[in-house]
């Protein structure tokens, strides 16, 4: 799995969960499960705007290794490529978790090299490298409390730390080493540890350089206004079939979800439209709150803002499903005492009951309400903001 993710600390990473999990199994004695005891640690990848797959160099790869018990007969496998990245590319593991619960988390680096024979080999075998506070990444053979190297780097609830690839562990002119990243969870109270593998990546300017120059494969997702602008009211048709379109909005940072009805244009663009008194019963109490009152004689509706709504108890709830027949076009509202013409629908329940609605964005603008739109939120109302167009 991947996920784009902002850092605290870049202006924007990728992260890789190019994972191998602790078990291949669960453990029956495990003091929690793999999911649960990794799901605090996280690495990041700064490769900017592109996704994982752009920097992924397709090819086939030999990687020789021993088996801790018999140090002299090879294991060899076959791997289908790495992630290229800059030689200052920078990678930062983060302990996510909220409260300090005595988990801290290790750093770890394997290095595999081609030796001339285009097969790569793990450097050093059996010993790895570790993440140190002042050393950057030493032979696990080296003591890490010693003069300059300053101990292990351990990260606790809220802890992040940064580091690139070492200069020495790739030719200048050529690309010749895999790094292979495992990071370990280590649970003292349990005595017990879960580890994560992320594998692999070569310093590779070339094929890095030239992602960039392609670009990132999945462009940014553009903006899409969620109610597209509706034709003039006299364009509407004047009746016609309104399709039943369950939305959730997110109020004053709260999901609600709102039975709405859309208008569908021959291009299959739709246009959400909202209960008059869905939206007054949701912002009453805020400062865009607003009362809803009707004239049965002159058949008209009047709003007045700033006043507190009274419910009908027929609010976010219709005596109708699915689509539904509609007739509608411009209607004129009395906002304040001042005539407010708006695009509407009305729609019939089998016993002949008008229910109104409206456009959620002309309600913002008439009484004074933030309506927007964003890729994290969809879309959201602020009642203490004024409309912004």
């Amino acid at each position: 799995m991947k996920k784009k993710t902002l850092s605290l600390a870049l202006a924007l990473a990728m992260c890789l969960s190019l994972t191998v999990p602790a078990f291949a199994e669960e453990d029956p004695d495990a003091p929690m499960s793999v999911e649960e005891g990794l799901k605090n640690v996280v690495l990041e990848v700064e490769i900017g705007d592109l996704e994982p797959e752009d920097i992924q160099v397709k090819k086939s790869l030999t990687l020789r290794e021993y088996d801790d018990e018999d140090w002299e007969t090879p294991i060899i496998s076959e791997k289908n490529g790495y992630y290229a990245i800059k030689k200052d590319t920078v990678f930062t593991v983060s302990h996510n978790g909220t409260q300090d619960d005595g988990s801290y988390i290790r750093v770890y680096l394997t290095v595999f090299e081609d030796f001339g024979d285009g097969v790569y080999e793990w450097v050093d075998w059996p010993h790895s490298y570790y993440l140190t506070r002042n050393a950057g990444f030493i032979g696990d053979v080296m003591d890490p409390d010693s003069d300059g190297i300053g101990g292990l780097v351990e990260l606790h609830a809220g802890q992040s730390v940064q580091f690139t690839i070492a200069d020495d562990w790739y030719y200048e002119n050529g690309v010749n080493a895999l790094y292979e990243f495992r990071t370990v969870i280590y649970y003292p109270q349990y005595d017990y540890s879960y580890w994560r593998t992320y594998h692999y990546f070569q310093v590779d300017e070339a094929a890095y350089n030239a992602a960039v120059a392609k670009g990132p494969s999945a462009q940014p997702e553009q903006p899409t206004d969620p109610e597209p602008t509706t034709p003039p009211a006299e364009t509407i048709p004047a009746s016609g079939t309104a399709v039943a379109s369950t939305q959730t909005v997110t109020v004053d940072g709260k999901a609600v979800e709102f039975q709405m009805y859309a208008l569908v244009d021959e291009n299959g663009n739709g246009t959400n439209y909202i209960k008059l008194r869905d939206m007054a019963q949701v912002l009453n109490g805020t400062e865009a709150q607003f009362s809803v009152g009707y004239d049965n004689a002159s058949k008209s509706i009047s709003v007045a803002t700033g006043e507190a709504y009274t419910s009908t108890g027929s609010e976010m709830t219709t005596p109708f499903s699915g689509d539904r027949a509609y007739t509608g076009g411009s209607q004129s509202i009395q906002v304040d005492g001042e005539a407010t013409e708006m695009t509407a629908i009305t729609l019939l329940d089998d016993a002949g009951g008008g229910y109104n609605y409206f456009k959620l964005r002309d309600l913002g603008k008439a009484l004074g309400f933030n309506v927007g739109w964003s890729k994290e939120a969809g879309v959201f109302i602020e009642s203490d903001k004024p409309y912004a167009e």
